[in-house]
């Protein structure tokens, strides 16, 4: 399916879809005739409206994201383990140079070691406060989404259409 724009002399501007399958290009026939695209608007949108954007779909819709959001929270997680492990060793490795040099063992690759490992302990401080960051929105609420889609009527091109949600 492909969208057709035309506009004779004086008149509207006529925008249509149609089959892709046309006599001329392929063996296969397509008796089909150009659909207008303010019906397939219309209909989209009305749809749209009995499916997803009404009250019966909210509690779905809630149950949905949440889904959506454990799973990432999830991976996540397994992430800020692994970062908290590999912070534990360097924070140790830290410690055990600065054993050293407090016994009066200096040599230049201490500090050059020292530097790295403090270098690795801000990077993975950064991510594991990322995480943090990330997760503290953990759940979607009825009310949030019906604050989203109280909203909806109001985006350009809407304006026909009437929500049950406002």
């Amino acid at each position: 399916m492909y969208g057709n724009r035309r506009k004779p002399k004086d008149k509207l501007l006529y925008v249509s879809y149609r089959c892709g399958c046309g006599k001329r290009t392929s063996s296969n026939v397509c008796d089909n005739k150009e659909i207008r695209k303010d019906y397939i608007e219309e209909y989209v949108l009305t749809e749209l409206e009995a499916r997803i954007f009404n009250y019966k779909a909210i509690p779905i819709l809630v149950e949905g994201i949440n889904e959506n959001l454990r799973r990432q929270n999830k991976g996540d997680e397994d992430k800020r383990v692994v970062f908290q492990e590999e912070l534990g060793e360097v924070e140790n490795q830290i410690g055990n140079i600065v054993n050293a040099i407090t016994n009066g063992f200096m040599q230049e690759e201490f500090k050059i070691k020292m530097e790295e490992l403090k270098d690795r302990k801000i990077y993975l401080q950064g991510k594991l406060v990322e995480i943090e960051a990330n997760q503290s929105v953990t759940k979607v609420t009825e009310e949030d989404i019906r604050g989203l889609l109280s909203g909806f009527k109001e985006y350009p091109g809407v304006q026909k259409f009437h929500t049950g949600l406002c």
